[in-house]
């Protein structure tokens, strides 16, 4: 368990580094739109991280259910990273992510393999 939190520790600080000197060195409006997907993977690898050392450390739960706790959150915050970029995010916009990811999670913990 303590390998885990130290890998993923290890995993949110290089992200967090790499994510400043992205947004440190680099223009957008010269780039590409796929390396506007940078920052967006970054913000997926740091929130997952985080939140797996979290999950881990505070609940205690087997490891698939972390997985699926961590992913689907992770993925919750960067879609609303996204929805805030467009200028176009409401409570209903939230509302539908979580909702979405509680269904997901639901069915994941029902059919992931003991």
């Amino acid at each position: 368990m303590k390998k885990t939190i130290r890998h993923n520790l290890i995993i949110l600080f290089s992200s967090l580094s790499v994510f400043i000197v992205v947004l440190l060195l680099t223009n957008p409006a010269e780039k590409g739109f796929l390396f506007t997907l940078v920052p967006i993977s970054l913000i997926w690898m740091m929130t997952y991280s985080s939140v797996h050392i979290l999950i881990t450390s505070a609940l205690g739960l087997k490891r698939g259910m972390v997985i699926s706790l961590a992913s689907s959150i992770a993925s919750v915050v960067s879609l609303l990273a996204i929805f805030s970029a467009l200028g176009d995010i409401s409570f209903i916009d939230f509302i539908l992510l979580t909702s979405l990811a509680v269904l997901l999670n639901f069915y994941l913990i029902r059919t992931w393999p003991n």
